[in-house]
């Protein structure tokens, strides 16, 4: 029996004395978790920032194709109002076909009116939806950017209330978490406005090549429908017919909407334009065979239709003419309207509008709505591919009175302890408390193996903001940084690191 009370009394004492060492790796293990949990949620703060700038983008560039679409839609029943027109021109004197090819004609002018109003309506939608996106995109930065001390300081609060935020002390110091502002604005920087052609600034020439990208991914978001409405028209205007003596039609169609960008004479900046154009021809070819092979010849192009019709900027006040014929010239005419120009009668007939008449219609003239162009918007600064966004580093620490002990227990009923079981009176913690120190980042990953969110061309993709791929990742910290961190949570006990 005494030998077992003298065990009891051993374990007794030992668990007492191990209690303070309990105590403090507890206190570490919830120091260390409310860092990683400050670091991770914060930067995930900023992670949503840059998601939501991607968002906000794409929703924009999508508002544009909507734009497109409409532009798109006009030009093509343009097109087919000229071609009903230019039947019912021939029909009038084909006795028992004039009154089909009248009674198309109107259905196919009253076709083209209701489409024309729909986009006088549908188009400021979408250009005041682009707005208020650019503005929103706006708002919702600068509302995270109000957040993120508080946040961080509320996450950290709810983590471990004893413990505070030490960022520097002395000589030393480390980022706060408010302070990612400087680093965003290092990679992003304020939404990017257009600035005149031609200034020398640099961050102007910045602004005004990042307008020019944007548009390119515009152009590129385009649907089927408005980047290329061109294909060949079926029998009986596409057809072969005869033995021997063989008659060859075809009657390619072709048409697209297009982005043009131009320079706005009052201030020098870019300004967009949507313009669509649509032709259709019909080549005949008499092809015959003889003893050497066979001969053929073309007639000259028969046009059949052509329309157009465009949103020019509102800067235009006033203006209801494009001039298809300039951005023919100005651009490759193979790609201009998908190839329209490829009818060049057809494109030649759809110029003589410029003057309406009853033949060649009003095409150069048909401005469905104004537009803004492309309106303010977030990009990364650096042309550098990266996928690493801003980081964050959190240090907490935790003073020793805060830490449980055996002293304090027994102090808070009247006692005391002596000194020979007091785990802290020979050696407490460096500089009198205990620290935790953490890093997150911010950086992109599209995923490659999951259908529906990898790249078809399955190239890898590198940090942008139009797509929404921004994640959140702990890391560890550089030699310096933990350097620089166990000198501010010993209070400058250690040695200053070098460099």
């Amino acid at each position: 029996m005494p030998m077992t009370l003298l065990f009891i009394g051993a374990v007794l004492l030992a668990m007492w004395v191990l209690y303070d060492t309990g105590a403090l790796l507890s206190d570490r293990m919830r120091l260390q978790n409310t860092a990683d949990h400050v670091a991770y949620s914060t930067a995930g703060l900023v992670a949503r920032d840059l998601n939501f700038i991607a968002y906000t983008n794409r929703a924009m560039a999508a508002n544009q194709v909507g734009i497109a679409q409409m532009v798109g839609l006009s030009a093509w029943a343009a097109s087919m109002d000229q071609f009903a027109r230019n039947a019912n021109t021939i029909g009038q004197f084909i006795p028992g076909i004039n009154a089909i090819t009248g009674s198309v004609s109107t259905a196919a002018a009253t076709n083209r009116q209701i489409i024309d109003q729909a986009a006088a309506v549908v188009i400021p939608i979408n250009d005041q939806v682009i707005g208020l996106l650019s503005d929103v995109q706006r708002l919702f930065h600068q509302s995270i950017v109000l957040q993120l001390s508080s946040f961080s300081a509320d996450i950290g609060r709810r983590n471990d209330p004893d413990a505070r935020s030490v960022m520097a002390a002395g000589d030393y110091s480390l980022a706060e978490a408010a302070s990612l502002l400087a680093e965003w604005n290092e990679q992003i920087g304020q939404q990017n406005t257009l600035q005149a052609i031609g200034s020398d600034d640099a961050d102007a020439q910045l602004a005004n090549r990042r307008f020019r990208e944007f548009e390119q991914v515009v152009i590129d978001s385009r649907d089927p429908f408005s980047a290329n409405r061109s294909y060949q028209w079926d029998a009986p205007f596409s057809a072969t017919w005869g033995v021997g003596l063989e008659i060859r039609t075809r009657t390619p169609k072709f048409g697209g909407t297009d982005f043009i960008r131009d320079v706005d004479p009052g201030d020098s900046t870019y300004r967009w334009d949507w313009a669509a154009m649509d032709t259709v021809s019909q080549y005949v070819q008499f092809c015959v065979d003889v003893v050497v092979g066979e001969e053929c010849w073309d007639l000259p192009e028969i046009p059949l239709a052509w329309g157009a019709a465009h949103a020019l900027d509102e800067s235009r006040s006033g203006v209801t003419r494009f001039d298809y014929h300039f951005s023919h010239r100005a651009g490759d005419p193979q790609r201009w309207g998908d190839g329209a120009w490829r009818n060049r009668t057809a494109a030649s007939a759809l110029l003589t509008s410029e003057s309406p008449n009853p033949i060649s219609g009003d095409h150069v003239h048909n401005r469905v709505a104004s537009i803004r162009g492309l309106q303010p918007f977030h990009a990364l600064l650096d042309d550098t591919p990266r996928n690493r966004g801003p980081a964050v580093i959190a240090l907490y620490i935790k003073d020793e009175d805060r830490i449980a002990s055996q002293r304090q227990l027994l102090a808070a009923s009247g006692g005391e302890i002596v000194d020979d079981l007091d785990a802290r009176a020979t050696g407490g913690l460096a500089g009198g408390r205990a620290g935790a120190v953490a890093k997150a980042e911010v950086y992109f990953m599209r995923p490659t193996d999951l259908d529906g969110w990898r790249r078809a061309d399955n190239r890898v993709e590198y940090g942008n903001l139009y797509n929404p791929f921004w994640q959140v990742r702990l890391v560890d910290l550089s030699d310096t940084e933990k350097l620089t961190a166990s000198a501010i949570v010993s209070d400058g006990a250690v040695a200053r690191p070098e460099g």
